[in-house]
This record gives structure tokens, C-alpha cells and sequence, in this order.
């Protein structure tokens, strides 16, 4: 599927890029890959969970990200990776933060433990959107 290449790969939820990803027989294409998730994905498993006021919040803070890279769209000016690193790292922090403890009261198997685990075990894929100078979220 990857065999040979190398740079960056972003994709969407599907199981199948993270499980070839994770094979060791594929370790050095994993070494030469860098993977970034899609915020779309985690942002609509957070809209399914119903009443749930933090679920809520984390779509207000994902909404935020989405405002900011509309600002980097309409202006071309702007240094993409250090207006992320001022105006997105923050925001993607205080998601964490509020998954990581919230994880804790939830049942695994609910609408909002599987919106947690989902987002939380792409923390490292999904910050990577904001890091990459030339890299865009789909709107």
C-alpha cells in the first residue's frame, strides 16, 4: 500500500492506515512517514454523543481550530506554522486535557468514550495538521 514512500500522509478514520502503519514489517516506511489525522472524523464523533455538555465544549474548541485555519486560508501572508504554533497548540492542549480526565467517568463502550478514545489515540496524528507549514484541513 505505502511500500517506498515517504512523507506525509494524511488520512481520515479508516483502521486500515494505522494498523499497516504499526506492522512491524513495515517499520521502515513508518520511520519515513509522517502520519497526521484528520480533525473532521473526531469533531463528528463528538456532534453523535447526545446532551453531553463537555462533548459539547470539545466541539466548540474543535469549531475554534477550524476558525483559525479559515484565518489562514483568507490570509496567505501569515507564517502557517507559527500562527498554528500561537493560535492552535493552545486549543488542541485544553482538547487533551479535557479527554484525558473525562476518559476517567465515561464507559468505554458509550457515544462519548468512543469519541475520547478515537481523538485521544490520534493525539500524536492530529496535531501534526498544525504543525506542517503547507498542510490544510478540509473545510
Amino acid at each position: 500500500m505505502l511500500i517506498g514512500y515517504s512523507g506525509l500522509l494524511q488520512t481520515d478514520g479508516y483502521v486500515g492506515y494505522t494498523s499497516w502503519l504499526n506492522k512491524k514489517s513495515h517499520a521502515t516506511e513508518k520511520a519515513s512517514i509522517i502520519h497526521a489525522a484528520c480533525w473532521a472524523h473526531a469533531d463528528r464523533n463528538f456532534k453523535e454523543v447526545p446532551g453531553n455538555p463537555t462533548a459539547e465544549d470539545v466541539v466548540k474548541l474543535i469549531a475554534k481550530l477550524y476558525r483559525i485555519e479559515s484565518k489562514l486560508r483568507d490570509n496567505l501572508d501569515l507564517d502557517r506554522a507559527a500562527y498554528r504554533q500561537e493560535h492552535s497548540v493552545p486549543v488542541m492542549e485544553v482538547i487533551k486535557s479535557i479527554l484525558e480526565t473525562a476518559r476517567f467517568r465515561q464507559l468505554p463502550k458509550s457515544s462519548f468514550g468512543k469519541a475520547i478514545h478515537y481523538t485521544l489515540e490520534r493525539a500524536q496524528a492530529l496535531p501534526r495538521t498544525r504543525q506542517t507549514r503547507n498542510l490544510q484541513q478540509p473545510r
